[in-house]
């Protein structure tokens, strides 16, 4: 009889291990889909408003690598409406020229 119970578990333990190496997998794709992307678009950073003031963020990320100490208030309505919603940047160089156009 235990034979017979045997078989059974064995195939059930497989079938398991089997989808937890799938999923595994799955997330380690969505994350390098994630990453490609980021490539893709060719944006460095996103240049935004963070707790009132113009912060530098790495394209794609929530923590700011910088702060200025401009505060959005100080701009005009348009410019600071496109830094609520987020301006992307491509290099350092225009980043550093958005940069110098705030300060």
């Amino acid at each position: 009889m235990k034979k017979n119970l045997i078989i059974p578990l064995i195939s059930i333990f497989t079938v398991a291990c089997a989808a937890i190496l799938i999923i595994g997998s799955d997330l380690q794709t969505e994350t390098k889909i994630t990453d490609r992307e980021k490539h893709t678009v060719g944006y460095q950073f996103t240049v935004k408003e963070y707790n009132g003031k113009i912060a530098v963020f790495d394209y794609g990320t929530a923590t700011p690598v910088e702060i200025l100490d401009c505060p959005l208030s100080a701009l005009p309505q348009d410019e600071a409406d496109k830094l609520k919603a987020g301006i992307n940047i491509s290099t350092e160089t225009e980043l550093q020229q958005l940069i110098e156009a705030y300060d």
